[in-house]
């Protein structure tokens, strides 16, 4: 008989492509992993996974099993939700993705409070890059996501939640701290500090600050938002994060902000959701309480 912790263990395997990986991630050993990927294999009477290497990959019945498997298991996890609300929608587990900005800086008290009404509901938040968020809800891996506004793939849907101020910022140290305004010209002479190449937030700030008349000279890359306020607030250039990113520093005096001339550079934060599936009772709660506290309370059924 296949059972709900084989196709879990299997999905964990397929995506890491490593037994002990698996194991490590899902807190057992290797031999219980394989156990049970063995024992899958026997029920279906197919091999599901190959050596490749030091891993394993996914053979055809493999990639066809780990279809089902995530239907099976995004199935079980609705009908728990569903469950929840006849106990007042008060307990169960969702799975929330968000942007390195939003999972870090804004999320975190919004979800507090959500916690301190609904103790009883699991919260599984995983802070990553876009794409990888798109990729995760796509998989059914994710219930939901928030994010920056970006272009989505087919099959995802987004709902705007509130346009946040992104700032431009320099040092304290930096001459063009002292200056009230400044002008296109004076960014565009500068080095910028921003993400890594084809990373979306890069694509934001770019586009942006061109819509400004800023033409961006692109110096220094780093992958997270602490790390650019590290090589800005040693003089190495100018960046643009949205302001929750920076508030603590600029209240300390460590960066400034500044201030473009005739231009307020702004994104929009987004809620993403699988386009052909309806929200949870759960996941819609959640997102109802992230939307009101961000003052917008409309989300789709």
């Amino acid at each position: 008989m296949i059972t709900f912790g084989q196709l879990r263990t299997f999905l964990t395997v397929s995506r890491l492509g490593s037994l002990t990986e698996a194991a490590r991630e899902l807190g057992t050993t290797q031999p219980t992993v394989s156990l049970q990927i063995k024992t899958l294999s026997s029920e279906v009477r197919a091999p599901l996974l190959e050596r490749r290497g030091r891993g394993v990959r996914l053979t055809p019945i493999g990639e066809a099993m780990c279809a089902y498997a995530r239907e099976v298991l995004e199935g079980l996890r609705a009908l728990q939700q569903e469950a929840s609300v006849f106990q007042g929608g008060q307990v169960g587990s969702i799975s929330v993705g968000a942007s390195a900005t939003v999972g870090g800086y804004l999320l975190p008290p919004i979800l507090s409070r959500f916690r301190g009404q609904f103790p009883k509901v699991q919260i599984f938040l995983q802070v990553d890059s876009p794409e990888h968020l798109f990729r995760d809800l796509l998989a059914n891996e994710l219930d939901l996501a928030f994010s920056i506004e970006v272009q989505l793939p087919r099959g995802l849907s987004a709902e705007p939640l509130r346009d946040e101020e992104m700032v431009t910022f320099v040092s304290s140290k930096h001459p063009l701290a002292r200056k009230k305004r400044v002008e296109a010209k004076d960014l565009s002479a500068l080095p910028l500090v921003t993400s890594l190449k084809r990373a979306l937030f890069r694509d934001l700030v770019e586009r942006k600050l061109r819509e400004a008349g800023v033409e961006p000279q692109v110096a220094f890359e780093a992958r997270h938002p602490e790390a650019m306020k590290n090589l800005v607030e040693n003089n190495l250039g100018y960046g643009v994060l949205f302001r929750p990113s920076v508030a603590a520093e600029i209240k300390a005096g460590r960066l400034v902000p500044l201030r473009l001339k005739g231009h307020i550079l702004r994104g929009r934060i987004v809620m993403i959701y699988r386009s052909q599936r309806r929200l949870s009772p759960l996941a819609k709660r959640l997102a109802e309480f992230v939307a009101t506290e961000l003052n917008k309370k409309a989300f789709p059924n």
